[in-house]
């Protein structure tokens, strides 16, 4: 990064810059109705519904858990927290989510379902198209 802009970067630099943007973009994502229920792992077909898929899931959450600690996000909702995003100069974007939150659930394209995601070869289409 020095030698393309000139300026003197350190590796904490580059980090914290990398922070603030991938905290930014979570923001946006909230913004935009993704929350934690979002945040999910695919699961096999074959282990939903069972004690293993169930432990699997258990186990998912709690390391979503330690994720959102580690990145300052509010483990209930996914969502960044103001003490997080001052820490990295980012107040103006706590007080957006503030002031126009809580945001509506997730309007966008439809996300798949753990059914649709695709696997082995089989590709994931809701009609298979004529060949």
């Amino acid at each position: 990064m020095t030698a393309a802009t000139g300026f003197e970067f350190s590796q904490s630099h580059l980090e914290e810059a990398a922070d603030r943007i991938y905290i930014t973009e979570r923001a946006f994502n909230v913004r935009q109705g993704v929350t934690r229920k979002h945040d999910r792992m695919p699961q096999k077909v074959e282990l939903m519904g069972t004690p293993q898929g169930e432990e699997e899931l258990k186990e998912h959450n709690k390391m979503l858990n330690k994720y959102y600690q580690m990145h300052g996000y509010d483990p209930k909702t996914g969502i960044p927290t103001r003490k997080r995003l001052e820490s990295l100069g980012l107040k103006y974007v706590a007080d957006e989510l503030e002031a126009h939150g809580p945001y509506p659930d997730w309007n966008g394209p439809p996300l798949w379902s753990p059914h649709e995601y695709l696997h082995g070869m089989k590709h994931a289409f809701v009609n298979e198209p004529e060949v």
